[in-house]
């Protein structure tokens, strides 16, 4: 399960980085699709990521940088929302 966590993570990545550098090439509806999408899987997978950090049974060997306080996660839940406020404003001013 380790090994699909960590693809899952790297394919979520080049996926954000190709919607970042090469977005605007693809239609507007498919680039949103791939852009919630994405940004939903990592919210999804910090969700369990903070689960994991707040364990009982989950030693902080184990965990990355070996931290136990689910700081990491959380940050990254919050990067999602702040990306979605941009993108959102971004199309709101595109349409005005």
């Amino acid at each position: 399960m380790q090994h699909v966590v960590k693809f899952s993570e790297v394919g979520i990545g080049i996926l954000m980085l190709y919607l970042a550098f090469k977005g605007n090439k693809l239609s507007t509806s498919l680039r949103n699709k791939l852009f919630n999408f994405g940004n939903l899987t990592i919210v999804i997978m910090m969700i369990v990521a903070v689960y994991t950090h707040l364990h009982p049974n989950v030693p902080a060997e184990v965990l990355p940088m070996e931290f136990k306080p689910p700081i990491m996660p959380i940050g990254y839940i919050l990067l999602v929302v702040y990306n979605f406020y941009l993108f959102r404003s971004n199309n709101e001013k595109q349409w005005k």
